[in-house]
């Protein structure tokens, strides 16, 4: 065979001018090392490997496949200020590094994402860089979407992703309108993150409710894909996996921080199951979660906590072929059920698997009152309604289901 041209490099250093600032030559040669490729920091041990598994720390070079000059860190104050995380990114962006904003915050506020947009416009950013879970990576979504408008070229994205929300790889964001205490979809080619990167290392200081809650939110959302009318079935092997691995590895990741290779499959099945989105809306169970989240402030992974089985339980009578496939996925044994027991059986499974999980599941404690179970059915919009695999008549029908979930 023959091996591809390769582009020569030449790096001229300034030994005398690096002397005069106290830089060592052996400093120099680690840093041109590292920005080309990549440098170990650490060892990963694996259960499903023999010998530990090299860390490799490479995010530079990843800018520098995008041509960017100028990468700006979007992130939490509780991983800027609790953890090393934020300050080993901008570490390791080096002189790209032009600045970070620390202020991002649970549902993605209009008034955090405008002063994220002026922060990143001030520091001329060509690049951003999300460290965090849904909320954060929404921000830099809509800050890359302003910044792009305003120049008229793409302003690029790295997510760096410390949650199951799998909001890094949809061209979708959602910001809440604190006035009016609603959720608003943003779709645009242009706010699809250009890279992603998983470190089930990075995931490791993420409180374990927002873990465990957000993995429930993916397995919510790949099961709706399954008994969506709009089915397909490259999304539903997709689905399938994505479901098999959540409830297989969120426990154990759980259980045993040290299980890395738990994470890594957690991340897997995070990604799965977001493929049949881009052909299906918000099913049922996700539309009365983003009400949950902009009117009750609830978090956004343990809406589905509290709406999950009890909307597969009211979808049942409609999908009872569809949620014997979810069984099989979560390797229930359903050979000698009906479709009806088997589809109870995913449903129970799923309360189960919240309950060890050790979630609230109740909408009563969050402060819902029964009175307002009438406003949660009244602000789903009506294509959910008209998308709604069980045929709804009357919104009513939907009042018994959550008054189940109260």
């Amino acid at each position: 065979y023959v091996q591809s041209p390769e582009k020569l490099a030449r790096l001229r250093v300034n030994i005398q001018k690096a002397s005069l600032n106290g830089i060592p030559v052996v400093q120099i040669a680690e840093a041109i090392t590292t920005a080309v490729g990549g440098k170990t920091v650490d060892l990963a041990h694996l259960s499903e490997e023999y010998e530990p598994v090299e860390i490799l720390l490479r995010l530079p070079k990843e800018v520098r496949k995008l041509g960017a000059k100028r990468a700006f860190l979007v992130t939490t104050p509780s991983i800027k200020s609790k953890t090393d995380l934020a300050h080993k990114v901008e570490e390791s962006l080096g002189k790209l590094w032009v600045g970070s904003f620390a202020e991002s915050k649970q549902h993605t506020p209009s008034r955090v994402v405008s002063k994220a947009i002026a922060k990143a416009r001030e520091a001329r950013a060509d690049l951003l860089v999300s460290l965090g879970g849904g909320s954060v990576i929404d921000t830099a979504k809509l800050v890359a979407l302003a910044l792009s408008k305003e120049t008229e070229k793409a302003i690029l994205h790295v997510a760096i992703s410390t949650t199951l929300s799998a909001a890094e790889y949809t061209d979708a964001a959602e910001m809440t309108d604190e006035r009016k205490k609603r959720k608003r979809l943003r779709r645009d080619a242009r706010m699809t993150p250009r890279v992603v990167i998983l470190d089930p290392e990075v995931t490791l200081p993420t409180p374990g409710w927002l873990w465990a809650s957000t993995g429930v939110k993916a397995l919510d959302i790949a099961m709706e894909h399954i008994y969506s009318t709009n089915s397909l079935p490259l999304a539903d092997a997709l689905a399938a996996k994505a479901i098999n691995l959540l409830t297989k590895y969120i426990p154990k990741s759980l259980e045993d921080l040290d299980d890395l290779y738990a994470r890594s499959q957690c991340q897997m099945g995070a990604w799965a199951s977001v493929f049949g989105g881009f052909n299906n809306g918000a099913g049922l169970s996700c539309a009365l979660g983003q009400h949950l989240e902009a009117r009750w402030n609830i978090p956004h992974g343990v809406t589905s906590c509290l709406t999950q089985p009890h909307v597969m339980r009211f979808l049942a009578p409609a999908t009872l072929s569809r949620q014997s496939l979810i069984a099989e996925a979560m390797e229930l044994n359903t050979r000698r059920m009906s479709p009806k027991r088997a589809a109870e059986a995913a449903a129970l499974s799923v309360e189960r698997l919240i309950e060890r999980l050790e979630q609230r599941r109740r909408l009563r404690e969050f402060g819902l009152r029964n009175s307002d179970l009438k406003d949660l059915i009244d602000a789903l919009p009506e294509k959910v309604i008209q998308a709604c695999p069980r045929p709804i008549d009357g919104r009513e029908e939907l009042y018994g289901m959550l008054k189940e979930a109260w």
